[in-house]
């Protein structure tokens, strides 16, 4: 996508939201976890964009954060929540360094009162469990 694509895809985003609240949904829970769209931008083993939306975990979670604040501007801070997985591997989907994306990450969301977040923990026992070096938490 193109940058201007990208302010399309949020915008469209935004455009869901006031629809969901229009039908009386109550809140919205952004799904960007197991390998959708702000996945892909998240993780740093598909994400090879050079642009404002790659590389550095600012730059990364950037789309995530924009999209947020689209789906705030309509339902407020407190109806609004999102779900992550940081240590998931869906399909060929990683990151490097899960545990440093979501400070970075964790800490703007923070700054946003969101309802909640929810992280997906991936179990021993999953079929997408992954590598130890991938992991957060010690036990495994």
């Amino acid at each position: 996508m193109t940058e201007a694509e990208i302010k399309d895809v949020i915008e469209e985003f935004r455009k869901a939201a006031v629809l969901a609240k229009k039908a009386g949904f109550d809140g919205l829970q952004l799904h960007g976890a197991n390998g959708y769209l702000v996945d892909q931008f998240l993780r740093d083993g598909v994400n090879k964009r050079t642009d404002k939306y790659g590389g550095s975990y600012e730059n990364r979670s950037r789309f995530c954060l924009e999209v947020i604040d689209a789906l705030i501007s309509v339902f407020g801070s407190g109806r609004i929540s999102v779900r992550l997985s940081p240590t998931g591997r869906i399909n060929d989907m990683y990151d490097s360094n899960p545990l440093e994306l979501m400070k970075y990450l964790l800490g703007e969301l923070s700054k946003r009162n969101l309802s909640f977040v929810e992280i997906k923990r991936f179990g021993a026992t999953e079929k997408f469990f992954p590598p130890k070096e991938g992991r957060i938490g010690g036990e495994q």
